[in-house]
């Protein structure tokens, strides 16, 4: 309390003083967060409250426990930019020097900061993570930006505040990461260690390299790190159990109680499936392998043009790695912080019909390898291009220039991905992201970095996704095809592949035998001649492998025109001038395909396989003339 008094007045005013003690570990856990259109004036004021407030809600952790230690302007940069440097405790942090990590604030701070500028007017720009970013470590040393400190500011004043800054100097340290060692001298970091070589996994569990440790592969019955528990004969431990679920012995044999969504999840109770929507994804922390990395994730979608994961830094530039659906084919796509490289791949029929698709990257000291299904990687690798293009796998590398071969020399060596893994979508961000596509329509499961399953509930954060896929819930279990029919997994709904003389849905509807047409032949029917009523259904049944083809003409009065045919693998349908395709999948695979179209009052519906995959148009305009 302040109080003033000139002998006539008197005035009051109260001040609170915080001193807080910056220590190295609160600038080796702390994140720099560049704030545009700001001074430092300017951030002294009503908007440094509402700052915090947000910052702490997006941690999230308490404002008590929320550190402002540096507010810097940026005097290189023309537009006017604020460095506020900041670290944070965990809201039930008892030792004194226990904060969140780097890594945890900046992918925080990366999901929330729409949320942080609609809140606090303030639009905080991408992390600049430039430091590391041309590979100033040798051999296999990785690069840590932190925080040293330099010395302390003058004060800063506005009508609110008097602020003494530290001002902190932006620096990078190398360390040599686990699993690499140096070959004659430690600091060298010039090898990488097998640690699979003391064969680490227990009861014939297999051992799989990876960089910086291992991964064991369990036999049925056992699971663990090590595949040390024993599931049939074993005892409850702590974390054993996932998802909230309860971990209880029956018969001795360990289970997982109260698992919910227990269809879509392993006996450990981690969830494997996901469905997303259109602007829904999942964030997982980054990724931190740099030279050797597998990923392997299965997926079912009707959509052509799709992101399936993506992994950046994040300034959202440079190191990057992307699997993404295109034109129905799978490509990934990687860049070591120069040119993007891509791997595509080609299936017949693509992988946007609705069916569950896995892909598998493997990743190793610049060479990437996409493979699709149950591919034979070798054979297509060296054959493929002979084989009637047999080309479900491929391989991608990036090659160096001649002077990275001295490894003294700073170039592009390495993945360094320090954003967060998306899995599915990315954030509606101002940021151009080095994919094609940012949304997935569809579901994703049995997701594996490295051969560990990826509990899709230990996400970060989740926006909008759901889990289980509702378009995969079994609909064959209640046999619906009749007749003989074998039923199969469809999108939403099931399909019937049906016995000679059955059509329909359900193979209910009894037919005369197929006709087979050379190339040069046609059948031509005139029906009884009556008026069309809506809705009015058209539809054929055929197979082939060719990619163009007339399938239905249907002449309508003296001026209109019906025609179904098969255009670069594609259902069309036309009427007069107007013409509808059904871009979603090829019908030219050799399997028997159902196509109806039905006129309605103002619209038309054309449908492939009793409805697998639709597509509609507003037809009222050229349906009113039709007798």
């Amino acid at each position: 309390m302040f109080f003033v008094v000139d002998g006539l007045n008197e005035a009051f005013a109260e001040c609170q003083l915080i001193v807080q003690h910056v220590t190295d570990a609160m600038m080796f856990n702390s994140a720099t967060l560049r704030l545009q259109r700001m001074t430092a004036v300017s951030f002294l004021s009503p908007v440094f409250t509402d700052f915090i407030e947000g910052l702490a809600a997006i941690i999230p952790c308490s404002k008590e426990n929320l550190y402002i230690f540096s507010i810097q302007e940026d005097n290189a940069s023309e537009e006017r930019i604020l460095n506020v440097s900041f670290s944070a405790k965990p809201s039930d942090s008892r030792h004194p020097e226990t904060f969140f990590s780097s890594q945890y604030l900046q992918e925080r701070v990366y999901l929330g900061r729409a949320i942080l500028a609609r809140s606090t007017h303030v639009y905080v720009l991408p992390f600049e993570d430039n430091l590391c970013v041309r590979e100033p470590c040798i051999n296999f040393e990785q690069c840590l930006s932190v925080l040293k400190f330099g010395n302390a500011s003058d004060f800063i004043s506005s009508d609110m505040y008097f602020f003494r800054s530290i001002i902190p100097i932006n620096t990078f340290a190398c360390r040599c990461p686990p699993g690499f060692t140096g070959m004659n001298h430690k600091y060298e970091c010039d090898t990488e260690v097998n640690l699979c070589y003391s064969s680490p996994c227990l009861h014939g569990g297999t051992c799989v390299r990876r960089e910086g440790g291992f991964s064991c592969i369990c036999p049925q019955g056992y699971t663990g790190q090590k595949c040390e528990v024993d599931l049939l004969n074993g005892s409850c431990s702590p974390g054993i159990c996932h998802s909230g679920s309860q971990c209880a012995n029956k018969h001795s044999a360990i289970i997982c109680k109260n698992c919910s969504n227990e269809a879509w999840s392993t006996q450990m109770c981690e969830l494997r499936t996901r469905n997303f929507d259109r602007g829904t994804y999942l964030t997982f922390p980054a990724l931190r392998q740099r030279h050797r990395l597998s990923i392997s994730i299965k997926f079912a979608t009707q959509e052509r043009h799709a992101l399936l994961l993506y992994n950046g830094r994040y300034n959202d530039e440079h190191d990057f790695i992307s699997l993404e659906i295109i034109n129905s084919q799978l490509v990934f796509s990687f860049s070591l912080g120069g040119q993007v490289s891509q791997v595509p791949t080609f299936v017949t029929g693509g992988v946007s019909d609705g069916q569950w698709h896995t892909a598998l990257v493997n990743y190793f000291n610049r060479s990437a390898v996409l493979s699709v299904d149950d591919c034979d990687v070798g054979i297509s690798l060296k054959y493929g291009k002979h084989l009637r293009d047999y080309l479900c796998a491929n391989i991608t590398t990036r090659q160096l220039e001649k002077r990275c071969s001295d490894f003294i020399q700073t170039c592009y060596r390495f993945l360094d991905l320090t954003g967060p893994l998306q899995i599915g979508g990315l954030p509606a961000l101002q940021s151009d992201f080095q994919v094609q596509n940012k949304h997935f329509i569809g579901c994703i499961q049995d997701l594996y970095v490295d051969n560990q399953l990826v509990d899709l509930n230990s996400y970060v954060a989740n926006n909008g996704t759901t889990a289980g896929c509702s378009q995969k819930i079994g609909f064959c279990y209640s046999s619906p095809c009749k007749n003989g029919g074998t039923c199969f997994e469809g999108w939403g709904s099931f399909y019937c592949s049906c016995p000679t003389g059955f059509i329909a849905k359900d193979c209910s509807e009894g037919v005369q035998m197929s006709k087979h047409f050379m190339g040069d032949g046609f059948m031509v029917f005139i029906p009884h001649l009556h008026p069309i009523q809506l809705p009015w259904v058209q539809r054929v049944s055929f197979r082939t492998h060719h990619d163009h083809g007339l399938l239905l003409q249907i002449k309508l009065g003296h001026n209109s025109l019906i025609i179904v045919d098969i255009v670069d693998g594609y259902i069309r349908y036309i009427f007069n001038n107007q013409d509808l395709v059904l871009s979603d999948i090829t019908v030219n695979n050799g399997k028997w395909h159902t196509a109806e179209a039905t006129w309605f009052p103002n619209w038309l519906l054309l449908s492939l396989d009793y409805g697998q995959y639709v597509v509609s148009i507003n037809f009222s305009q050229y349906l009113v003339s039709i007798p």
